[in-house]
């Protein structure tokens, strides 16, 4: 099981092939909202008007857009493999849908879900299996301060419910507290999850911890390194690759803005932070992992490698085709891809080499 983070990326430059006739040129390139590849062949795509999904690599890319689906730039997904997929947008300011196929999208069904209100940031989901899924609903902002609703599902999407949610009046002990933004969620398993954001309190992680499958929550402390006990910090959706295996990415705002990856072996009940990363370029790291042990990332200019679950990092030469890059895909050791300005780049050597793939929709 992988979670992969969502990042928004950039256009791609692709040549497009409607009922027969061909056009080719920039101008109808889509701009990807969230890329996810379940193999070195087989993935998916959103757009702000699309579903996609691709079975050669990223080369070609179908449209299989549920009929009715209204996608913006706040739909957002989860995949689960070539066949499973849910796709969540908003209907109106008071309603959520999600739509789920378990074909590769070549037939979908679709709940909608009522809330008091709903703003325009992406629905995050998570699935651990075909039947037990989660939904976090953002509802509202205010200064260093959110609402949301956390909804579960164990009959694979056909109906929610509320497991918790924010009281912007009065905390009560188990609530998800009003204070701080929310960055992300995840679960390892039916019962034990967690949810991740960012406060301005120096020296303090923002992590909150269920064991009851989302209906109370208790916060939680990370060691700090020493260099960072003063930092304010954003932890930002977990990774799970098992039960035991997983990772929260967590940014440390100092002098310098360093990324770090709490990484753990035991189900969560201890986590440790590795070497730190520094972004030298323009727009701040983006990252990926394709296994507990191998994570790729990059800050638009210079890529970096670990074996070893971000304890140690290593430099990659950097290529010039790598400018500007928004998002890293990798799904193996060796294979990945590129989202950057106007291009798809994949990679057959763990990033030491990068070629452009002339993707096409059709």
């Amino acid at each position: 099981m992988r979670s992969v983070l969502k990042m928004a990326v950039s256009a791609l430059v692709i040549s497009v092939t409607l009922a027969g006739c061909s056009m080719t040129g920039p101008a109808a390139a889509p701009s990807f909202t969230c890329m996810n590849m379940v193999d070195d062949t087989t993935g998916w795509a959103l757009t702000e008007s699309a579903v996609l999904c691709t079975t050669d690599g990223g080369l070609t890319w179908k449209s299989v857009t549920p009929a009715g689906c209204r996608l913006n730039q706040c739909a957002r997904g989860f995949f689960m493999d070539g066949n499973r997929a849910w796709v969540g947008a908003y209907g109106d300011r008071s309603t959520l849908v999600v739509y789920r196929t378990s074909d590769g999208g070549r037939t979908w069904d679709n709940s909608a879900i009522e809330l008091e209100t709903v703003e325009g940031v992406a629905p995050q989901m998570q699935f651990i299996d075909p039947s037990n899924g989660w939904m976090m609903a953002h509802q509202g902002v205010a200064m260093h301060h959110e609402v949301v609703t956390l909804l579960r599902t164990t009959d694979g999407g056909k109906t929610w419910s509320v497991a918790s949610k924010t009281d912007p009046r009065v905390f009560k002990p188990g609530e998800i507290p009003f204070a701080g933004h929310k960055t992300g969620f995840a679960f390892r398993n039916a019962e034990e999850g967690w949810i991740t954001g960012y406060e301005p309190v120096d020296g303090t992680a923002y992590l909150l911890r269920t064991v009851d499958g989302g209906r109370t929550w208790e916060r939680v402390s990370l060691m700090l390194p020493e260099a960072h006990k003063k930092s304010q910090l954003t932890t930002m959706q977990p990774v799970f690759f098992s039960a035991s295996d997983g990772l929260i990415p967590v940014s440390f705002a100092g002098n310098q803005m360093e990324m770090g990856f709490y990484v753990t072996h035991d189900g969560g009940k201890a986590w440790a932070v590795g070497s730190m990363l520094k972004s030298v370029g323009e727009y701040g790291l983006v990252w990926t992992f394709a296994s507990i042990t191998n994570g790729f990332a990059t800050d638009g200019t210079q890529v970096y490698v670990t074996t070893n679950g971000g304890r140690n990092w290593t430099a990659v030469k950097p290529d010039r085709r790598l400018k500007d890059v928004r998002a890293l895909e990798f799904v193996s050791d060796k294979t990945g891809w590129a989202i950057g300005e106007g291009l798809l780049l994949k990679t057959a050597d763990g990033g030491h080499t990068w070629a452009e793939v002339p993707a096409r929709v059709q």
